[in-house]
C-alpha cells in the first residue's frame, strides 16, 4: 500500500515543477531528483507522468472546489464573494507557468477533459448563485443574463491561456486575467458595486503584503 504521505511529497514537488517549467520540460527524472529519491521508487507510487499529471490536477482540483464552496457559505456580500474568487485564482495565475494549460489540452486531453468538467461543476452554479446575490442586494445591475455572462467569464480565464491570443511575452498571463476581470465585473456592477469591489481588492492585497496594479 502507497503511503499516503509520500504520495502528498510527490504531488507537492511535481506542482511546484509543473507550474515553473510546464507539463512537457518536467520529466519524471527530475521530480524523483528533486525529491531525493530513485525513478523506481517514483514509479512504484504513479505508474507514468500522465498518472502523477492526474492526480496532481485532481488534488489541485479538490483545493479549488474547497476554497469556492467556502467563499459560497460566508456571511458576506455578493461583491466581497467575488472579489475574493477572483484574487484567490488570480494569486493562482500568478505562480503558474502559461504553458501548462496549453500542454494540457495538446498533450493529455483526457485529463484535460476533466480539468473542463471541473470548472463547469465547480465554478458555474457558484457564480450564478453569487452573481445573483449581489444583484438583489443592488450592487450588480438587474437586467443582465447572469447565465450567459458566467459562460462568458469563464471563457475569458480559459482564453488568456491561449498565446495566439495574447502573446505571452507581451501580455503576462496574470495581468491578462485582471484586465478581463475588470472589464467583466465593471460591465456587470452598479456604481456602489465598483466601489465595494475596489474596496474589498485594496483589503485582500493589504492582507498579503502585495503591491499590484489593480
Amino acid at each position: 500500500m502507497v503511503n499516503d504521505q509520500l504520495r502528498l511529497r510527490i504531488i507537492e514537488e511535481a506542482r511546484k515543477q509543473f507550474q515553473g517549467f510546464g507539463l512537457k520540460r518536467v520529466t519524471m527524472s527530475d521530480i524523483a531528483e528533486r525529491l531525493g529519491m530513485s525513478k523506481k521508487t517514483l514509479y512504484n507510487v504513479f505508474r507514468n507522468k500522465k498518472e502523477l499529471i492526474e492526480f496532481t490536477l485532481t488534488y489541485y482540483m479538490e483545493e479549488d472546489s474547497k476554497f469556492i464552496e467556502d467563499v459560497a457559505k460566508l456571511d458576506q456580500d455578493g461583491v466581497f464573494k467575488l472579489a475574493k474568487v477572483f484574487y484567490f485564482f488570480y494569486e493562482r495565475m500568478r505562480a503558474i507557468n502559461p504553458s501548462v494549460f496549453m500542454d494540457l489540452k495538446k498533450f493529455y486531453p483526457e485529463v484535460w477533459d476533466k480539468y473542463e468538467c471541473h470548472k463547469e461543476g465547480c465554478f458555474h452554479e457558484t457564480l450564478i448563485s453569487i452573481i445573483k446575490q449581489g444583484s438583489s442586494e443592488g450592487h450588480f445591475y438587474n437586467d443582465i443574463d447572469v447565465e450567459m455572462l458566467v459562460l462568458m467569464r469563464m471563457w475569458q480565464v480559459e482564453v488568456a491561456f491561449d498565446a495566439s491570443v495574447f502573446p505571452h511575452d507581451r501580455f503576462p498571463m496574470a495581468k491578462v486575467q485582471v484586465e478581463l476581470f475588470k472589464h467583466f465585473i465593471r460591465g456587470i456592477a452598479t456604481p456602489n458595486g465598483v466601489k465595494l469591489l475596489d474596496q474589498y481588492l485594496k483589503q485582500f492585497i493589504n492582507q498579503e503584503s502585495q503591491s499590484t496594479n489593480l
